[in-house]
C-alpha cells in the first residue's frame, strides 16, 4: 500500500502546484471554497493516471482535502506545506 501512495505523491503535489496558481489571483481569501475543494479532488484524482481505481484515487484525494482544510484556512496557506509534510499526510490516508 505504501508503494501505491507514494505513486501517487508527485500527481498530488502538482494538484497543489496548480491549484495554487489558480488561487494566487483572488485577494484575501476566506476560507476553502467549494469549488477549490471540487477542483483539488478533481485535479488529485486525475493526476493519478491509473495507479489506482479512479474510486480509490477519489477517495485518497478527499481524504488529503480534509486533512488540509483541518490544517489549513485556506488554499493559498496550504501552499506552505512541506514536500514531507505531503508525503506524511498522504500515507496517513488509508
Amino acid at each position: 500500500m505504501k508503494i501505491v501512495k507514494r505513486k501517487i505523491m508527485t500527481p498530488l503535489l502538482l494538484s497543489l502546484i496548480v491549484l495554487g496558481t489558480y488561487s494566487c489571483g483572488e485577494s484575501k481569501p476566506k476560507g476553502w471554497s467549494d469549488k477549490e475543494k471540487t477542483e483539488f479532488v478533481s485535479s488529485c484524482a486525475k493526476a493519478n493516471n491509473g495507479v489506482v481505481s479512479d474510486e480509490k484515487a477519489k477517495e485518497l484525494c478527499t481524504c488529503m482535502l480534509h486533512k488540509m482544510v483541518e490544517q489549513y484556512p485556506t488554499m493559498v496557506a496550504s501552499q506552505s506545506m512541506s514536500v514531507d509534510e505531503i508525503k506524511a499526510m498522504a500515507l496517513s490516508c488509508n
